[in-house]
């Protein structure tokens, strides 16, 4: 079937169409697997199908072939342009020699040896772009020849495509080659984006050595620094929002993250200011309040301790709490109060002591 298209968007049209019926087409087959039809319905629309796609594959050789048309149709002037200047120079060039031969001829005064001299400089030489025993190159053709000869002592970058002496190309464990620029982008780029990090090639990390020649020091400390902070599980971030910075594990302590850049904490539970109550956030600690209510335990008022009576009455009035408050005082405690886990050494029971 010999089609005729006027544009290239009528190609487009009618291959959007085709792909519409094959998608409707692939639909109804997979609705109706298991369904019992018969054979021939079967082999019918299979044959519908093939056909569908030898006509797809039919457009779109049409449409490569259109826009390779219109290509050198755009292209024509140019390189008849292009032809006619290579033509001109060609002539110029064997004009020129046979005014010198003429002039050379003409020259009486000259020796023998000097009238063949200059016919040894015209002669081909077996370094020439031009033999007079091969077929004559145009300078485009030259060109695009010496263009597809690669070269012996370089090697192509796999990023940027361009080529480079061996020793400013690194080969990772994939084989894979990356010119000095590109892999210190990369890493420069891995160092702002946690989806990078770690750099890799193929799945393969690649490791700060193969770079770090060529990174300045500060480049090389932001780097590690986004090492740390990228490999944290739980990160935590300074609440003030002109500061936002990122809070190593070690300025952590029970809960508390204390930033170094502007001295703000940050509650390392629920992200926000720090608060010196229960954070709902923290879900160790809700659990054990759960636990806690289930049992009947009570809390300190001061330091919050959870407190549950093992023996004795249930009279105690003061819990000594030294290790907590450095006043060595004796603080009141809530009636019936009972102690899991608690700061209290010793305790008053109606005026006597008791110690832990």
């Amino acid at each position: 079937m010999e089609l005729h298209y006027q544009s290239s968007s009528q190609i487009d049209d009618e291959i959007y169409v085709v792909t519409q019926q094959l998608q409707e087409l692939q639909e109804y087959l997979d609705s109706q697997k298991g369904k019992g039809r018969a054979d021939d319905d079967e082999d019918y629309l299979q044959a519908y199908r093939q056909e569908l796609r030898a006509h797809l594959r039919s457009l779109e050789d049409n449409k490569l072939a259109w826009s390779i048309a219109v290509a050198v149709r755009s292209d024509s002037r140019v390189i008849a342009a292009i032809t006619r200047e290579e033509a001109q120079a060609s002539d110029d060039r064997r004009l020129a020699i046979r005014i010198n031969e003429r002039n050379d001829d003409s020259d009486s005064s000259t020796t023998d040896d000097d009238v063949e001299q200059p016919q040894a400089a015209t002669e081909p030489q077996s370094g020439d772009d031009e033999c007079v025993a091969g077929p004559s190159m145009t300078y485009t053709e030259r060109q695009a020849l010496e263009l597809e000869k690669p070269a012996a002592t370089e090697t192509r970058c796999c990023v940027c495509y361009e080529s480079f002496f061996a020793h400013k190309v690194k080969q990772l464990d994939c084989d894979h080659n990356y010119c000095d620029d590109c892999l210190k982008d990369l890493f420069l780029r891995a160092t702002k984006d946690a989806t990078l990090f770690p750099p890799r090639c193929c799945r393969m990390p690649i490791y700060l050595e193969a770079v770090q020649e060529h990174m300045s020091e500060t480049e090389i400390s932001d780097f590690k620094s986004a090492e740390i902070e990228f490999s944290t599980t739980d990160r935590t971030y300074c609440s003030n929002t002109s500061c936002g910075k990122f809070i190593l594990p070690q300025n952590i302590t029970a809960g508390r993250a204390e930033c170094p850049h502007c001295n703000l904490n940050t509650c390392a539970m629920c992200k926000k200011a720090f608060h010196i109550d229960d954070c709902v956030e923290d879900n160790d600690l809700q659990a054990t309040l759960a636990l806690a209510s289930a049992q009947g335990w009570q809390r300190c008022f001061r330091c919050r301790a959870l407190v549950d009576l093992k023996f004795g009455c249930y009279h105690i009035t003061y819990a000594y709490t030294s290790s907590t408050f450095p006043t060595s005082t004796y603080l009141p405690v809530q009636t019936g109060a009972n102690v899991a886990l608690s700061f209290a050494t010793s305790a008053v029971f109606n005026g006597r002591h008791a110690n832990a």
